[in-house]
């Protein structure tokens, strides 16, 4: 049996995202905050923990 949380995905980078974490960018896409683009961020953002 996995012990990964459902609704949680471990993507490249050691990026996680959950469920509500791709609902909230749907929303925000659907409100027109965003168009949906990738954008390309300059070096490697900082993550959360790292000093």
């Amino acid at each position: 049996m996995s012990k990964k949380q459902e609704g949680t995905y471990h993507l490249a980078g050691g990026i996680t995202v959950t469920d509500a974490d791709l609902e909230a960018d749907a929303q925000r896409f659907e409100a027109g905050e965003c168009d949906g683009a990738w954008k390309v961020l300059p070096g490697r953002p900082q993550l959360l923990g790292e000093d």
